[in-house]
């Protein structure tokens, strides 16, 4: 029994957890300084990568997919850097509300992936799809463009 536990510690330690840690997560509710400009959400979430090879693809809140901006913490705006294992990461998505009027755009249909908690994040390690639940958004104070 000690020899296999012996063999497992070490693989558990190369093989390990590979699904991404994290760190937080917050919303920051915004209205646009004029009325046709609308309001939304912004999201950031801050993960830790324990896979080189981690592509995120989307984020939902509730049932709206959302297209999501991926870089690595500290990095100077408008540079992409390839994340790599131990790397902290930004993931940023805007969820945008436009008035009635204004709305042009024809939704798609789209399959709503069941989760329970207020936000998911699906990604790839390798060639795996996986899914992270964000129980709960820490929530910021509303921004009020002017």
């Amino acid at each position: 029994m000690k020899y296999i536990a012996g063999l497992l510690i070490p693989f558990y330690i190369l093989c390990g957890n590979v699904n991404p840690e994290l760190i937080s997560a917050e919303s920051q509710k915004w209205t646009a300084g004029i009325s046709s400009g609308g309001s939304g959400v912004n999201y950031k979430i801050i993960l830790k990568l324990n896979s080189s090879n981690t592509n995120f693809d989307v984020l939902w809140t509730g049932n709206e997919k959302l297209e999501i901006k991926v870089n690595k913490y500290g990095s100077k705006p408008g540079i992409q850097e390839t994340p790599e294992k131990g790397d902290t990461v930004v993931i940023t998505a805007t969820r945008r509300i436009l008035p009635d009027y204004k709305q042009t755009e024809e939704k798609e249909k789209i399959s709503i992936p069941e989760f329970q908690g207020e936000g998911l994040i699906e990604y790839h390690v390798g060639n795996k799809s996986k899914g992270l639940v964000i129980e709960k958004f820490e929530e910021k104070k509303p921004l009020k463009y002017q």
